[in-house]
């Protein structure tokens, strides 16, 4: 993700008052939280920051394709594969 980018709002409950969540830098989201309540200074993402993120992104995309279960003559379409 780039710099400044809309990542997510955060909405109050009780009131109308809604807050866009912008990335502070560019990176790569590597976690994120799944929990619905926010509280202040809590992290919602987590942001790893890399000299060169688009060369990161690019060897985490080869690295996903390799590690990635072929679907084959051999798998059972029944069956979910395990990764």
């Amino acid at each position: 993700m780039a710099k400044h980018e809309l990542l997510g709002m955060v909405s109050d409950p009780v009131s109308s008052l809604e807050i866009e969540v912008i990335s502070p830098f560019s990176g790569i989201i590597i976690g994120r939280s799944e929990i619905p309540l926010v509280y202040e200074g809590e992290a919602v993402y987590h942001i790893a920051r890399f000299e060169d993120s688009k060369e990161v992104a690019e060897y985490l995309g080869n690295f996903h394709v390799d590690i990635s279960p072929d679907i084959g003559d051999d798998a059972n379409d029944d069956e979910l594969a395990i990764v």
